[in-house]
C-alpha cells in the first residue's frame, strides 16, 4: 500500500510550508511469521501565500498543484490549500 499524505503546515513570515509524505506499508505471510514493514518519506513540499499556492518535488521540479489535489488524499480539506 502506498498513500501521498500531507504532514503538518508550518508558517514563516506568511508563507505556508505544506509537506507532502509518501507512506508505504508492505507486508507479507511467510512459513513461519508475517512480516510487516513502513516507510514514510518525503516527496514534495507546497509553498503558499494569501495569492498563490506552488508545489516542488524533492528535486526542486515544479510539480501541478492539479495532479496533487488529485493523488494527495483531502489535500484541500487538510490544508486549506485551493487549486487555482
Amino acid at each position: 500500500m502506498e498513500e501521498l499524505k500531507p504532514g503538518k503546515p508550518v508558517t514563516a513570515n506568511n508563507v505556508t510550508l505544506i509537506p507532502i509524505e509518501r507512506i508505504s506499508i508492505n507486508s507479507k505471510e511467510m512459513n513461519k511469521g508475517y512480516w510487516i514493514a513502513a516507510q514514510k518519506e518525503p516527496y514534495a513540499i507546497i509553498l503558499r501565500d494569501s495569492k498563490w499556492s506552488r508545489a516542488f518535488d524533492m528535486e526542486g521540479n515544479e510539480v501541478s498543484m492539479e495532479y496533487l489535489a488529485q493523488v494527495v488524499t483531502d489535500l484541500d480539506a487538510r490544508t486549506n490549500v485551493e487549486i487555482l
